[in-house]
């Protein structure tokens, strides 16, 4: 594949889309306004995307002009999405940035050597283990440890009022400033190692997975912890029928035989979120806003959109691919999710080739996580979301000897 960006740029892109995910860093650590560290860190990725949007010319093949039809067709339903909501007077939503804009980092980031992607993953995974490792171990010292964590929280979200917690256990999020948003970098980040370790044994892969796996809990996001289980299991079962070798089923057995110690050594904190999913667990509000009477009232949008607008009851629903539907429409609700899994649609098309599996994973995992919160579409997510991406497509044209002019 010939690569027409230079090196310095592959080394700027690996740190602006780094810094998108632990943009927080710079506010906690270096005391940086935040509002400036957002605008900025939040314009370099679009940057980054409209740099893609010139670059998809340069993909010919038959698998991606389908991908690309499927953005440019999402763009200009965005277009036409964002001036309807500027003549009624809505205002300009810049998250749409990251509906409509974001994809065409794909088409940059393909460019890119992918160890630089690989590394992308691995310091996002440690920084934001750390931060929320750092959260939940403070809150456990007393007054003063959640007097610091309160204050952590109040730089990156100013004006916070109070912070979530289960009984007295405090609700970790780190670097993002949201438990839900680090929650869902982890589960990302989660189902790559682990896959990864399955099929290539490798001990660093495993130890990442570990570390990651035991912050996930302390975030106490229950939705993106289920997520993460039910994609394991998935991939797991899949591998294993694929793959019937013995160094496999003993390798799995390995990493099982980790987990078991983690939660032997912290079964104490990492049990915490269980009662998330007990009675304790907000469960029915998901179903909030989801009567029939609301499907009802709220029907109309699913042709036109803009359900916010009009004050639909149902776009105050949890269940965040029933916001998407209702709030963009059923035809741009549906490109949006053509998008996003348009790499299960090309694993299909290449045989099933379980090379591919370890940056699949975090594809079904994100999209899965839509059932709950949209974390997905936050800045903090939907780049990291498009590395993985990007690299399933690699290795799958990798596969598929494709040739990018």
């Amino acid at each position: 594949m010939s690569r027409d960006i230079s090196p310095i740029w592959y080394f700027l892109v690996t740190i602006i889309v780094i810094l998108g995910s632990v943009r927080g860093i710079l506010v906690v650590g270096l005391d940086f306004p935040p509002g400036l560290v957002y605008s900025i860190t939040a314009a370099s990725l679009i940057g980054l995307a409209a740099w893609g949007f010139l670059k998809k010319r340069l993909f010919s093949t038959s698998e991606f002009v389908l991908l690309k039809n499927l953005v440019n067709f999402n763009l200009f339903l965005g277009i036409f999405y964002t001036a309807i909501e500027l003549y009624v007077g809505a205002g300009l939503d810049y998250s749409l940035f990251y509906v409509y804009l974001a994809p065409y980092i794909i088409f940059l980031l393909f460019r890119i050597p992918d160890h630089y992607l690989k590394f992308i993953v691995i310091i996002v995974t440690l920084l934001i283990s750390y931060s929320v490792y750092d959260n939940f171990s403070e809150s456990l010292k007393g007054t003063a440890g959640f007097d610091y964590v309160f204050a952590y929280n109040s730089k990156l979200r100013p004006g916070l009022i109070a912070m979530s917690h289960t009984g007295n256990i405090f609700r970790a999020g780190g670097y993002t400033g949201s438990y839900h948003d680090s929650a869902h970098i982890l589960g990302m980040s989660i189902c790559f190692f682990y896959i990864r370790f399955l099929l290539q044994k490798k001990a660093m892969d495993l130890a990442i997975f570990l570390i990651a796996l035991k912050c996930i809990t302390l975030t106490q996001s229950a939705a993106n912890i289920v997520f993460v289980i039910f994609t394991l299991m998935a991939f797991t079962f899949y591998i294993l029928l694929r793959n019937q070798k013995v160094s496999t089923f003993l390798y799995f057995i390995v990493g099982g035989i980790a987990i078991a110690g983690l939660v032997f050594r912290y079964g104490d904190v990492m049990s915490i979120f269980l009662q998330r999913i007990g009675p304790e667990g907000d469960w029915k509000g998901m179903l909030n806003k989801l009567g029939l009477g609301a499907f009802i009232i709220a029907s109309p949008f699913l042709i036109s959109g803009h359900a916010q607008i009009f004050s639909s009851e149902i776009i105050m629903s949890e269940i965040a691919l029933v916001k998407i539907m209702f709030q963009f429409g059923l035809i741009n609700g549906l490109a949006l999710c053509a998008i996003l899994l348009f790499p299960l649609y090309y694993f299909y098309k290449s045989r099933l080739r379980v090379e591919v599996l370890p940056a699949l994973g975090p594809i079904v995992f994100g999209f899965l996580s839509l059932i709950h919160y949209g974390s997905l579409f936050r800045v903090t997510s939907i780049f990291l979301f498009f590395v993985f991406y990007t690299m399933c497509l690699i290795s799958l044209s990798k596969i598929n000897q494709t040739a990018i002019s």
